[in-house]
Parts: C-alpha cells; structure tokens; sequence
C-alpha cells in the first residue's frame, strides 16, 4: 500500500512526532538524550533545518520544525539512523528502533504555532515535571538558546515576557497532535512477541482471563483494534471492551 502523501504546510512548519516501536523506550539516561540532542544539532549544521521547539519524553520526542517537505525528510533520516545505530550499540540492542515514519502536521498560522510550542513545553509538565526542565527547548528561551531558533518564535509572541506569560496561563487547547500508524509488519512482529509461541488463531480460544491479558498486552504495545482483530479474529467488540 502506497503511504499516504503528506500535508503541506504554506510557511513550512511542521510539528514532528517520532514514537518508540511499540511504545520502546528512547532514553535510558541523560547521556542517551545528550547524544540524541548533539545528532539533531549537527544535522542542523548540515541542513537547511531550523528547530523551534523540542522536548524528549521516554518513549517519543515533539520538534517543531521549520523546514521544506524534502529537507525535513532528510534531516530526520539522518537524525534517526544515527540514534538508532548508537542506541543499539550502546544497550547491546538488534532491529527497528522508531515507530514506522515519523508524523508530521502542517503549521499554518501564528496562532496554531503559539499552541504547538506550548504544547511541546507542557508535555513533561503533564508528567509532573517543571516547565523549566533539562529535557525541553523552553530554557532556551529564559535563559541561552543552544538548539533554537528562538528570535523567530519570541516575535510571533511579541517578546519573551508575553511567550513566559503565555506558558504559564491555561488557554484554547491544541488540537494538532500528530499520531503514528503502525505498519502491518511492525504489528505483527511485536503480536508474535507478545504471543511467545502461540497460533494466533487460538488466542479467541483461550481461558478468558489469559485472552484478554494477551489482548490488553497488544493494544499496550502500539497495536490498533483493526490490527489486533486482523492477526488473532477476535471480535473488535472484545478487544475494545478490554482495558
């Protein structure tokens, strides 16, 4: 199946999603999230790229990009193939590392990239970290910009006091989160982890509470109900009434 072509953003800015295959983590420590920082500032040297926000969570990264379609694609290639071959290397790791392609949605207007570098900030926030963290691009504009481009972004919000006063007040919420499908093989690799040598197909057979522990386990993982209802034929309804 061909992948679906992506949106295009008239001002070339896009708020960029890449996820842990089946929800993996990222980042075992400070220094794997130091390396993924220093790939991402390189390739920026080498890119016409410019990042206007970012933060690291566990097991996915946001990066609000300025960037054409084609410069984007490249520039997260190289980012994630270097991330992927260190991490690998380092935690004596084998296969895919990220979560299909990376998801991107098109920033059109000033508002909508107000909401989006809030978002991004917020993110660590929700997991009760403080808004002035290691792990996001908001110290960058309180204090020395490392990574950013923070001129650009402090305009649209009318200097640096109006972006800290917006940040810290709750407002219209952002509805432009970017979700990742994952792949039917990327699926099934991960059900037959999960499934550790059973037939799929006896999955609807089993003692309730074990095929439901299996279902709950899939759908923990990444999996969709379509996917998990494609590889085992358990009934959608059953799947979905599993938490």
């Amino acid at each position: 199946m061909p992948r679906t072509k992506r949106k295009q953003s008239e001002g070339d800015v896009y708020h960029v999603i890449i996820r842990g295959v089946g929800r993996q983590i990222l980042f075992e420590d400070e220094w794997d999230r130091q390396h993924f920082l220093k790939y991402m500032q390189d390739s920026t040297d080498v890119y016409p790229v410019e990042i206007y926000a970012w933060c690291l969570m566990d097991n996915h990264v946001h990066l609000l990009v300025h960037a054409t379609l084609p410069d984007l694609s490249i520039f997260m290639n190289r980012v994630e193939s270097a991330y992927a071959i260190y991490f690998n290397k380092r935690h004596d790791r084998v296969g895919t590392l990220f979560q299909g392609r990376y998801s991107s949605v098109p920033i059109n207007d000033d508002p909508q990239l107000m909401l989006a570098v809030r978002y991004i900030h917020h993110n660590p926030v929700k997991k009760g970290e403080p808004l002035e963290n290691k792990w996001s691009s908001y110290t960058e504009y309180t204090t020395t910009a490392a990574i950013c481009n923070t001129g650009f972004v402090e305009s649209i919000f009318g200097g640096r006091k109006q972006f800290i006063a917006f940040h810290q007040k709750d407002g219209e919420p952002y509805s432009g989160i970017p979700r990742c499908r994952m792949s039917e093989s990327q699926a099934e690799e991960i059900a037959h982890s999960v499934l550790d040598g059973i037939n799929p197909y006896d999955v609807r057979g089993l003692p309730k509470e074990r095929r439901d522990a299996i279902l709950r386990e899939m759908r923990m993982r990444g999996l969709s109900i379509r996917q998990i209802e494609r590889i085992t034929s358990v009934g959608r309804n059953i799947i979905a009434k599993v938490k």
